[in-house]
């Protein structure tokens, strides 16, 4: 299927995380242009420093919104694109993705020996961020986890950074993508029944 044809929330969450990028590059250059020039000035003191953090983060946010949004109503929307797999099944890959459940584990329930909840906050984060990309190293497969390939297509693979974000919509569009196979089960032996 076509970008085009797809709703305005998918092609935002399509977009939005390299438009942010490439507005993060911009502003990188301009910072080390405005430090070329003027040595002496310090550009996170100026006055227009505040308002372009915000044009950089905007489409970023926007982009982590509309791709929530965008798993949860349309969690098959990847079966519609056509790409090549992620990962071969290589053993390596398989050891590498045990390696990071077991770094995960430990990561998440070290946080919890940290004292500032700062501390705590970034160390299950890193956790769960590890466990979900073991998970994903040891066991996605596109065709059988539909969610997750759509997750990724959004996202353009970078998402697995972001993944303890997405983990309440994943766990929603696959609900919904389970309630709509059902769905179609159902009407197909309805059908059958009234022939």
């Amino acid at each position: 299927m076509k970008l085009n044809y797809m709703p305005f929330v998918y092609r935002l969450a399509i977009w939005g995380i390299p438009a942010s990028l490439l507005l993060r590059v911009l502003v990188w250059v301009l910072v080390q242009i405005v430090a070329i020039v003027e040595p002496a000035v310090d550009v996170t003191q100026q006055v227009w420093f505040l308002p372009l953090l915000v044009v950089i983060w905007a489409p970023a946010l926007a982009a982590l919104i509309a791709g929530n949004i965008t798993v949860i109503c349309y969690p098959d929307s990847s079966l519609d694109i056509e790409l090549p797999p992620m990962l071969s099944d290589s053993i390596i890959w398989k050891l590498i993705g045990c390696v990071f459940v077991f770094v995960g584990l430990c990561l998440s329930l070290a946080a919890f020996g940290f004292e500032s909840p700062a501390e705590i906050a970034i160390g299950i984060y890193l956790g769960l961020t590890f466990l979900c990309n073991g998970y994903l190293l040891l066991i996605y497969k596109r065709e059988k986890n539909v969610v997750i390939a759509t997750f990724l297509d959004i996202t353009h693979k970078v998402g697995i950074v972001l993944i303890p974000f997405y983990i309440p919509a994943l766990i929603l569009g696959a609900w919904k993508l389970r309630y709509m196979r059902s769905v179609e089960e159902l009407k197909q032996t309805l059908r059958q029944q009234d022939r």
